[in-house]
């Protein structure tokens, strides 16, 4: 049973150098989904075609990246009401004051 170890090890191994080789040392660059074909360095199923997988992370990446910003600006967009809220209970109970004092 040993050998299914060492041959774990080693295609887990040739699969990080693969993903190094192609996306470079940043694994924050690494498509998650790469592991996926991960299974092709093992030797199994190799008719396989992954590149549709690759166009369908860099899709998902992009779709991804426009809903963080979309997110970015409503929180922005957020802070700005609330602020503007602030503001105008501010003034309400400075005109309630000054209302007061000229009755």
């Amino acid at each position: 049973m040993w050998w299914v170890d060492v041959r774990a090890i080693e295609t887990i191994n040739k699969y990080k150098e693969s993903v190094v080789e192609k996306y470079g040392e940043n694994d924050n660059l690494h498509p998650e989904l790469d592991v996926v074909c991960g299974h092709k360095l093992a030797g199994a199923r190799k008719n396989v075609d992954c590149t549709g997988l690759a166009a369908l992370v860099q899709r998902l990446k992009e779709q991804i990246a426009e809903l963080e910003l979309d997110n970015a600006e409503k929180n922005a967009m957020i802070e700005k009401i609330e602020e503007n809220m602030r503001l105008y209970a501010e003034t309400s109970e400075k005109l309630h004051m000054l209302s007061l004092n000229v009755s």
